[in-house]
């Protein structure tokens, strides 16, 4: 990711302001209403007109999120529909403040190493912290049949493995370099705003932000090495089966 074009005080206080109250608001730090959609709607077109790229791209894919949201949407559809929202703006409306932060990257032996390692390793955590730290079993609104149900489970977790990578690591982590100008302050701050953002999912609660944090840097330095978000992906959609795997009731294949 390289982030072409000056980086003007406006844009950087704005795009570090939308990224701090991320965790702020997922932890429950501190209440955050003034950032609702008709704000991010606002912001979005203030980044838009004043030609504030990355601010616009996380103004966009933050209001698409809380409109939905606000509507009864449930995720991981909101973050579905945001994450297209945002693919099509940055299509039609392209900015040098983006440049590089939906790049498909590439498929190296090392990157496939490094993904094997990633899902090897995520899923030995995620079944030692279900097995200490929670219990119970999701209830999916899963269609009837066992085809039909694997594919569910399957498109299921590669759209939010979508959603979430186009969310942290290309537009956290490509905003956090842009305007800090390093790629590790932007590696380990989309894992610190990712962590958070798991603290009401799976896996939740503290124990579950600091292993959402540590999986964040990881396939944030994926995302680095292998140049792209495709890789990623799909090490996030193994990840993402672990967890539907360990979570959902077995009857429900019954």
């Amino acid at each position: 990711m390289h982030a072409r074009g000056p980086v003007s005080g406006v844009e950087r206080a704005l795009v570090l302001l939308m990224l701090v109250t991320v965790p702020v608001a997922h932890l429950g730090l501190v209440p955050v209403p003034w950032l609702g959609p008709g704000v991010l709607v606002a912001l979005t077109a203030i980044g838009v007109a004043l030609g504030l790229g990355a601010v616009a791209g996380l103004g966009l894919f933050a209001a698409v999120n809380a409109i939905t949201a606000e509507l009864g949407v449930q995720q991981p559809v909101t973050l579905i529909l945001a994450a297209g929202a945002y693919v099509l703006f940055d299509r039609l409306s392209p900015s040098p403040a983006r440049d590089g932060w939906l790049t498909r990257g590439r498929f190296a032996r090392e990157v496939w190493i490094a993904i094997a390692v990633i899902v090897v390793g995520a899923s030995t955590a995620l079944l030692l912290w279900q097995r200490w730290c929670a219990g119970g079993h999701m209830q999916l609104p899963l269609p009837h049949g066992f085809v039909l149900r694997s594919l569910a489970i399957l498109g299921g977790c590669v759209l939010n493995a979508i959603g979430e990578e186009i969310e942290a690591r290309a537009l956290h982590q490509g905003a956090l370099e842009r305007v800090t100008g390093s790629r590790v302050i932007a590696v380990v701050g989309q894992a610190l705003i990712f962590g958070s953002m798991h603290f009401h999912g799976i896996p939740s609660g503290w124990s579950g932000v600091v292993l959402a944090s540590l999986y964040g840097l990881t396939i944030g330095a994926l995302r680095l090495r292998a140049g792209g978000l495709v890789p990623a992906i799909v090490a996030h959609t193994f990840a993402d089966l672990t967890i539907v795997a360990m979570s959902i009731d077995p009857t429900c294949w019954s």
